[in-house]
């Protein structure tokens, strides 16, 4: 239903495993598939492709094998066969043949018959064994025995494992060496960096015949990274799930926040770790500590690398920045006001009061709503843009004071050059006066 909403033709994701255009091959996904051609051209020769659930393997593979040849036959085991006899009923079913009303001798002369009849017409046979980490011992042995080449000079098949790491400790099994002899290839598939996520959502979009930053916020393809993992499976379903609630709520794009919601409200997925702006394009909510006293509001966004040095002149020990501390009775009696540079403010007088791009890049706008969040702001409580809007319309000279359900927070402010600065609240002094620390930019 969001297709009309975003300008698409059709929906972002289709279901199944991709198939022919629809597949997203990036340059490491390319890597992958260059080197199952060069595993691949001995005629019985195995593969085994490892990686965690919902990375892609089934996807990959499929694509990789369709470039070795057109001239193939292609069967997968994607069940867990109880047994060895159980696997070749399968194996023999997949290529359209029945085997239950025959017995042991003749499914294995009908599949050797198969095999036969293949590679007399230079077809090349391939049998994908899905979940095969979790596949018996003396199941992988008979799988290997079925697919390799035969004294009577049938070539056998090509063997395709597919598992989660865990496959390759299972193959260590004194029972399975034969198998481990024909293996040419073990590759581990890794899911998406935040680069190649941006590239696969792109090539989705343009698939579906839409405009990427229509659909997209520039910040959302980082969040969208946090909350996934980079796990392909995960990427289309919470998009999926928020392109309709985006449609539904009359969304102009999908934002860095509904990402938020629908991960962790409706798919319980456990906000990540705060991370640097250099790893990801926008920040994860920081979670509320445990702790009795409210968390301070700026806790929740990383200093630019540019001001670490200022940061830690800020937070050093009384003697060591008593220079840079200048006493007044005129200043607010119960609390120190100590300031920080926001990482992309803008002077003063450039802030619009209509749009809180003004006072933030879109990186640092998300960061305000993470740190809102873990200090208790609610979303469906409060409207986190008015309140950013609110800030805009403080005057140059003044600081704005924030009320959220876990106390007040003092929050922006001025400095004498009239660049846009975050202020902490800290204790006042023992003597009940309260000190104001300049910047030290």
């Amino acid at each position: 239903m969001y297709q009309a909403h975003f300008g698409l033709e059709k929906s972002l994701f289709d279901g199944g495993i991709a198939q022919q255009e629809a597949v997203f091959i990036g340059p490491r996904q390319q890597l992958v598939v260059a080197n199952f051609k060069v595993a691949l051209t001995t005629l019985d020769s195995a593969i085994v492709l490892t990686g965690a659930a919902g990375v892609g393997k089934t996807t990959i593979a499929c694509a990789a094998l369709r470039t070795t040849t057109t001239r193939l036959a292609l069967g997968w085991l994607s069940g867990t066969p109880a047994n060895g006899t159980e696997m070749l009923e399968q194996l023999l079913a997949e290529f359209g043949f029945n085997p239950h009303r025959i017995g042991r001798a003749e499914r294995l002369q009908m599949w050797r018959q198969f095999l036969n009849e293949m590679n007399a017409t230079d077809s090349r046979v391939f049998v994908v064994a899905e979940h095969a980490d979790e596949m018996d011992a003396d199941v992988l042995s008979a799988l290997q025995t079925v697919t390799a080449a035969d004294p009577s000079g049938g070539s056998g098949a090509n063997l395709v494992l597919l598992g989660q790491p865990e496959l390759n400790e299972r193959l260590k099994l004194p029972a399975l060496g034969s198998l481990t002899q024909r293996i040419r290839l073990r590759q581990q598939l890794e899911p998406f960096t935040v680069e190649e996520l941006d590239a696969y959502l792109r090539h989705c979009v343009a698939l579906a015949g839409g405009d990427f930053d229509r659909v997209f916020e520039p910040a959302a393809v980082g969040t969208l990274h946090q909350y996934s993992a980079g796990m392909p499976r995960v990427v289309n379903n919470l998009c999926e799930t928020a392109l309709t609630l985006a449609a539904t709520g009359a969304e102009r794009q999908l934002t860095s926040q509904l990402i938020m919601r629908v991960a962790v409200g409706l798919y319980g997925i456990e906000p990540p770790a705060p991370a640097t702006a250099s790893t990801v394009a926008a920040p994860a909510p920081v979670a509320a500590p445990a702790a009795e006293e409210p968390p301070v509001l700026t806790d929740a966004i990383d200093a630019p690398a540019e001001h670490q040095p200022e940061m830690a002149a800020a937070n050093a020990p009384d003697a060591a920045r008593a220079a840079n501390v200048e006493a007044s009775e005129d200043d607010l009696p119960h609390q120190t006001q100590t300031t920080r540079p926001l990482a992309a403010a803008k002077p003063v007088d450039d802030i619009s009061n209509s749009m809180a791009e003004a006072l933030f890049g879109d990186a640092d706008l998300d960061m305000l709503s993470a740190a809102l969040a873990s200090a208790g702001w609610s979303d469906t409580d409060n409207d986190v843009d008015g309140v950013v809007e609110n800030l805009a319309d403080t005057a140059s000279d003044d600081s704005a004071t924030m009320e959220t359900p876990r106390g007040k927070y003092a929050s922006f402010g001025a400095s004498s050059d009239g660049e846009l600065q975050l202020l902490d609240d800290a204790p006042a002094q023992a003597d009940g006066r309260a000190r104001k620390v300049a910047s030290t930019h």
